[in-house]
């Protein structure tokens, strides 16, 4: 992504892996929206489509990817997604007083890109 300003206004796809700060992994969930803005401070910020709520990730544009034409289904939702503009697949520890079932994704967590997604949509089908 050479352009962090044309992710403004696309739809965007994100795969998590949550791990525990001991490195147990603990779930993997999706999040799709509208990219609202991209912040120095917060980063990439996304208006989920699902709960209308802001997702923050970290502003590292080169782990932010075109994503292939076709429809994707995010595993927990079963959302189909048309034609998304891009993709990303992160990796977040949370902090050891985080309680997994109730993530706040506003609060600091410690990120790690993944490896890219390839063009068989593996990460969210």
């Amino acid at each position: 992504m050479n352009d962090p300003g044309a992710l403004v206004g696309r739809v965007i796809l994100i795969g998590v892996s949550v791990y525990r700060d001991d490195g147990v992994f603990l779930r993997k969930t999706q999040v799709h929206g509208i990219v609202k803005e991209i912040d120095p401070e917060a980063g990439v910020v996304v208006k989920e489509a699902v709960s209308g709520h802001e997702f923050y990730l970290p502003p590292a544009f080169a782990h932010i990817h075109a994503a292939p034409p076709g429809i994707y289904r995010a595993r927990d939702t079963g959302d189909e997604i048309e034609n998304p503009d891009f993709i990303t697949q992160w990796a977040v520890r949370l902090p050891s007083a985080a309680d997994e079932a109730t993530i706040d994704w506003q609060q600091p967590m410690d990120w790690h890109a993944e490896r890219p997604p390839d063009q068989t949509r593996s990460g969210l089908q």
